[in-house]
């Protein structure tokens, strides 16, 4: 066992932080019910498997691997961004939080978000995962306070980095 201290090293991402609702009652009810226990099975099941599809496509180490962390009722999904934005970047977390909320809706189950961009510390590995930060906080706090409804909403950094990586211009400007 590594008990080297681990240094809390922030780095600019983007990070979504995925509240699946109503799974915490689901889970409660499932020590009794076999039909709520199965549906935990699943969604616990399809997190895992999201998390392992990547990890056969992309190494860790790779600019476009996006780190997924499921704790409780909630899955927080990130990804560093370079000091040159690519664009794939930001595609890449969207689409990928988007399928996941798409994915939870096919199992019946709602989700609510909210996609940020600022300083997280995202650790995963096989013995330990820890994630932690201001981006962690603000997309918890969206998520809690704007989003309230099923729906994955992004914040102004992650629309402005939007908007400048494609050039975007309001559509009244031409």
């Amino acid at each position: 066992m590594d008990t080297q201290p681990i240094k809390l090293a922030y780095k600019k991402s983007l990070v979504a932080f995925i509240d699946i609702l109503g799974f915490s009652d689901l889970v409660n009810k499932s020590s009794s019910d076999p039909e709520k226990r199965k549906k935990v099975e699943k969604i616990v099941n399809f997190v895992r498997d999201i998390i392992f599809v990547q990890e056969k496509i992309l190494q860790p180490d790779d600019p476009f691997y996006l780190k997924v962390s499921f704790i409780s009722d909630s899955i927080v999904i990130s990804v560093d961004i370079p000091e040159h934005t690519h664009d794939q970047h930001l595609l890449n977390i969207l689409k990928y939080t988007g399928s996941v909320g798409l994915s939870l809706l096919a199992l019946g189950i709602s989700c609510r978000g909210a996609i940020v961009m600022g300083n997280i510390f995202h650790h995963r590995d096989s013995n330990f995962n820890t994630v932690v930060g201001p981006a962690l906080v603000n997309a918890y706090n969206l998520e809690r306070t704007v989003a309230v409804y099923p729906r994955i909403i992004v914040d102004n950094s992650v629309y402005d980095l939007w908007k400048n990586t494609y050039q975007l211009k309001k559509p009244w400007m031409i």
